[in-house]
């Protein structure tokens, strides 16, 4: 289904864009092949100290359902997955990704870490919709603002993009929570979830 790829390739472009966004490549210090093995590194403007993944984990509501991540669709009540794609392996953080549906409705897009795993490390809220399902992260909702994120959470730690509508929380093990936010309206179009 036409849908469901657009739902892919969004998990998988929001998921290179968390990655490397803000970031440099270093070689290796331990490498001494003729082939360079390259290390990604966050450039972060500072450390979050306030809250942690596991608190954002810890306050996961969607469409009206308590869950935290990672974890399995069996712990999800009312929610079921489509049929999952195994990536082509070129992402270090996902190497496949399903639509996630509650009570048969279209609600997100999770990734998991391994093929053979079925634990969701990795979920996209409103890559492939036009209005985003309920939800609630850290108590921010589907009304919240810039300026209501900020509150919540502090300034982003990494830089915005160049309109200012993307805003990165970043730390070094590779996980993250961002929201994209329409140039527009100012609410919540995106929220991505890395854990």
């Amino acid at each position: 289904d036409r849908s469901f790829e657009k739902l892919l390739a969004s998990l998988l472009a929001m998921t290179f864009a968390a990655g490397m966004t803000g970031c440099k490549s270093e070689k290796a210090e331990s490498d001494t092949s003729d082939e360079t093995d390259a290390t990604v590194r966050y450039e972060t403007e500072f450390a979050i100290e306030k809250w942690t993944l596991d608190d954002v984990s810890d306050s996961l509501k969607l469409c009206g359902e308590d869950f935290s991540l990672p974890c399995r669709i069996a712990d999800m009540g009312n929610f079921s997955l489509t049929e999952s794609d195994a990536g082509d392996g070129s992402s270090q953080y996902i190497t496949s990704a399903s639509g996630l549906l509650y009570n048969g409705e279209e609600a997100a897009c999770v990734g998991f870490k391994d093929d053979n795993s079925d634990e969701i490390c990795m979920l996209l809220i409103g890559a492939n919709t036009d209005t985003l399902p309920e939800f609630s992260v850290m108590g921010i909702t589907n009304d919240s603002t810039p300026d209501d994120v900020v509150a919540a959470l502090g300034e982003p730690n990494a830089a915005k993009d160049k309109d200012g509508r993307v805003y990165r929380y970043l730390f070094s093990d590779n996980t993250a929570l961002m929201f994209v936010f329409d140039k527009d309206s100012d609410s919540i179009k995106t929220v991505f979830i890395s854990v």
